[in-house]
């Protein structure tokens, strides 16, 4: 018995701690006047999984970490308005996680700021 405890402790400490979720995980919006306004067409709610913007949601398919931290080069299928739609941004995490600038495939870029 003594064993078996001192072996699953050994794997325990072994296996690697659980990964937290992108710096870009939170709730943001265009301004801080925004985020205290609910349902604010200037907010977006984003999770390791979902995009959620005002009137559409995106299933984030993959993830890349960029060279440089807080770079994520994400790919998203898209759906609002009736219509669906990839999207293909960078994330960019900035001011010790407090700005968010995400720059589409088109090149244009919207700035968003943490909502506490």
């Amino acid at each position: 018995m003594i064993r078996f405890l001192l072996a699953l402790i050994l794997i325990s400490a072994a296996a690697p701690a659980v990964a937290r979720g992108p710096d870009f995980v939170g709730n943001w919006a265009i301004n801080a006047k925004a985020c205290k306004v609910r349902g604010h067409d200037g907010r977006l709610a984003l999770s390791r999984r979902t995009a959620r913007f005002h009137e559409s949601s995106c299933a984030i398919r993959k993830v890349a970490r960029g060279k440089w931290p807080g770079i994520y080069y994400v790919t998203s299928s898209c759906a609002g308005e009736g219509e669906k739609w990839t999207r293909r941004d960078v994330y960019a995490v900035r001011g010790k996680g407090k700005r968010l600038v995400i720059v589409n495939q088109d090149g244009f870029a919207l700035t968003y700021v943490r909502c506490r």
